[in-house]
């Protein structure tokens, strides 16, 4: 077998042994969080027995952290983004303007379907998204 060969497999060993490696590390923080999470002791993992009076005081704890906090509001006309679709362009980020009789189009004619004039079309760049007037961008 040539060196290269002898290369790869030996580089093929070692990925396969780092894969391995950290699938078993997941797999322990994996186990680790879902122990916390039911609520078994800490100070004694390995006797498996259930702590309901701590869990429960815990949950007591985050409900009343959570009734105290304030409430935060969000705008009702942009979700709480801080910005809505162009109102101008409708999203579409750029729009044409006939220059005879001043018609909006989204998409390019060469001729306005409104006055019937050839080539009039002017085009007119904005952004997609603009500030929610609702709430200046605060969301």
């Amino acid at each position: 077998m040539s060196k290269k060969g002898k290369l790869l497999i030996l580089i093929m060993a070692i990925l396969i042994v780092l894969s391995v490696a950290l699938g078993v590390i997941a797999i322990k923080k994996f186990n680790k969080t879902n122990k916390s999470d039911i609520g078994i002791q800490s100070s004694n993992p390995g006797s498996g027995q259930y702590n309901n009076q701590e869990n429960q005081k815990n949950k007591q704890e985050s409900s009343e952290n959570q009734q105290n906090s304030v409430n935060s509001v969000t705008c009702p006309e942009c979700g709480g983004t801080g910005s809505i679709v162009c109102p101008t362009c409708h999203g579409h980020g750029l729009y044409y303007i006939c220059g005879e009789c001043q018609a909006k189009f989204y998409t390019y004619l060469n001729r306005c379907s409104r006055c019937g004039e050839r080539n009039t079309l002017i085009q007119h760049v904005c952004p997609t998204r603009v500030k929610c007037p609702q709430c200046s961008g605060s969301g």
